[in-house]
C-alpha cells in the first residue's frame, strides 16, 4: 500500500517542517540503518487490484500477485520473540512470532506502508505481515509525529522453506507443461 494512502497515520505538516522533529527524525533512521542487517529485509507488496476476502483480508486468487517493484529493500531492526508451536487440526505448526521496526522517514522516501498479507523475506525466511502500527513510545514527544512503525510478523503458512528468487513469476512445479498424452496413473499406462 502507498505510504499517502494511510490518512490515520497524518500529522500537521507544519509540525514536520519544524527543525526539531527533522532532527529527531533523521537520528531515528540513522538508527535504524546503523544497527539494521548488511542485506535488509525485502518486502513484498501485494497487488490491489486482486479479489481480497472481506474477512481475513487476504487475496483470494489461485495465485498472489505482487506489486512490479516488489521486492522494496527497507532497513529494519529485527527482534526475535520465543519461538511458539501450536497444534492445529492435523499438524503440529511453528509460529515464531518476529517484530520489525522501520524507520518514518525510510517508508516516507519509498512510499510504502506494510499491511496485512504483504510478504517478508529475510535470511531464508519467509515471513507474512500480521499488523503494522506505531508504538505508543515511538511518537515524538507530545506531537502526532511518529519515528518508527512497528510490523509484527510470523511464519508464512508455507512454512520456513528458501524463497525463490522472484516471487512475481510462477515455480517452475506451477507450470503446466503441454503434453501429448496424459501422465501415466501410479505408473501403469493404458
Amino acid at each position: 500500500m502507498r505510504y499517502s494512502a494511510h490518512k490515520e497515520f497524518e500529522y500537521d505538516p507544519e509540525i514536520f517542517g519544524l527543525s526539531d522533529t527533522t532532527t529527531a527524525l533523521k537520528i531515528y533512521d540513522e538508527w535504524v540503518r546503523k544497527f539494521s542487517p548488511q542485506q535488509p529485509p525485502a518486502f513484498f507488496e501485494v497487488d490491489s487490484e486482486q479479489p481480497v476476502d472481506p474477512v481475513r483480508h487476504f487475496p483470494t486468487s489461485a495465485r498472489t500477485k505482487y506489486t512490479k517493484r516488489s521486492p522494496i529493500r527497507i532497513p529494519a531492526i529485527i527482534k526475535f520473540q520465543k519461538p511458539d508451536w501450536r497444534l492445529n487440526r492435523n499438524v503440529v505448526q511453528p509460529r515464531r512470532p518476529t517484530e520489525l521496526w522501520l524507520s518514518h522517514l525510510s517508508l516516507k522516501q519509498l512510499d510504502y506502508f506494510p499491511r496485512l498479507g504483504d510478504l517478508v523475506s529475510w535470511s531464508g525466511y519467509r515471513w507474512e505481515v500480521v499488523s503494522a502500527f506505531p508504538p505508543p513510545e515511538s511518537y515524538w514527544q507530545q506531537t502526532n509525529v511518529w519515528m518508527g512503525l512497528l510490523v509484527e510478523v510470523s511464519l508464512a503458512i508455507d512454512g520456513d522453506a528458501r524463497p525463490v528468487q522472484d516471487y512475481t513469476e510462477p515455480a517452475p512445479s506451477e507450470i503446466r507443461q503441454a503434453a501429448a498424452e496424459p501422465p501415466p496413473v501410479n505408473n501403469v499406462r493404458y
